[in-house]
């Protein structure tokens, strides 16, 4: 079972994907109402299965260019692999990175692993559609990629991106936010709300936190 945290120096970081999974979104409780819990655990997991395949063959794709679907992935893997390459072909991103781990290193002390790094930092999707929360786990990635990591030390990102993947027509979908320090103000309030629920995290503190006239919060010291 895939821990809640990454651990390094003998440091712990919550997952931003944790964070997030701790607020259920109400599309997601209207599946359940609808569904049942078992019904929805267990097309959770199938989708996290298709998911996580599609990566593996988009990080092999980026590492050889020659990646291609065994014969026992199912149809939706195939489909959503066809889309990827379709948006690379059409689209022909610039690609610096895939799958890295980046950890913010000041006071929020969360870390996880984002996609792709070009021109801007994108998240693929397998999903039915691009939904909010997308934007505030790779705004997440964006502010850690800033913080510092071992590759792309300080590196800036101007913007952001979703690709979703059909899984069914085999077609992609892009969604770009030009800025994102917005979605990062959403994700630090719910990784606060998160470390309240859960006392073994440090707490963000009001002093992290400061506000400026006609602007709003600013991030200080982080």
């Amino acid at each position: 079972m895939e821990k809640d945290y990454y651990e390094r120096n003998g440091q712990r970081y919550v997952r931003v994907s944790t964070v997030l999974n701790f607020f259920s979104t109400p599309d997601y409780l209207d599946y359940v109402l609808k569904k049942g819990k078992v019904e929805a655990a267990k097309a959770t997991k199938e989708a996290m299965k298709i998911g996580t395949r599609v990566h593996e063959l988009i990080l092999e794709d980026c590492q050889s260019r020659e990646a291609q679907p065994s014969k026992s992935d199912p149809i939706e893997v195939v489909n959503a692999y066809k889309a990827y390459r379709e948006w690379r072909r059409e689209e022909k991103p610039a690609w610096i990175n895939s799958e890295q781990t980046v950890f913010c290193n000041c006071k929020l002390k969360y870390a996880g692993t984002y996609d792709w790094l070009g021109n801007d930092l994108i998240d693929f999707k397998v999903s039915a559609k691009i939904r909010p929360s997308y934007f505030l786990q790779v705004a997440a990635y964006a502010h850690a990629l800033e913080c510092g990591t071992e590759i792309g030390t300080g590196k800036s990102v101007q913007s952001t991106s979703i690709v979703r993947l059909d899984k069914n027509l085999g077609i992609y979908e892009i969604k770009t936010h030009q800025t994102w320090f917005s979605d990062f103000l959403t994700f630090i309030a719910m990784l606060a709300v998160y470390r309240y629920f859960n006392p073994d995290q440090e707490e963000i503190s009001e002093k992290e936190i400061e506000y400026e006239p006609n602007f709003g919060p600013r991030i200080t010291d982080i």
